[in-house]
């Protein structure tokens, strides 16, 4: 899979649609592309939110995958390189 916009890979395990859960109008920031036979799974924010309660480490790791990505999208308008 990869987002279409930036071109950005997505591999095995990874996280997408975080963006959406917080934003107020719960929007999403890209678009996913599978270019492969893919298996996805479906969260409503009451999945997550239990998820949470069940292991508040997934808070901050939600806070961080956020923030990354939106510092990339600010580096990418500002033709900054990324960082990783």
């Amino acid at each position: 899979m990869r987002m279409a916009e930036i071109g950005q890979r997505i591999g095995p395990g990874e996280l997408i649609g975080e963006i959406g859960l917080f934003s107020p109008e719960r929007k999403r920031t890209q678009t996913v592309v599978c270019e492969t036979d893919s298996e996805l799974y479906d969260m409503t924010d009451e999945m997550i939110f239990q998820l949470y309660y069940q292991n508040p480490r997934l808070g901050f790791y939600l806070m961080r995958l956020v923030a990354g990505r939106l510092l990339k999208d600010v580096q990418r308008r500002d033709g900054e390189p990324a960082t990783a």
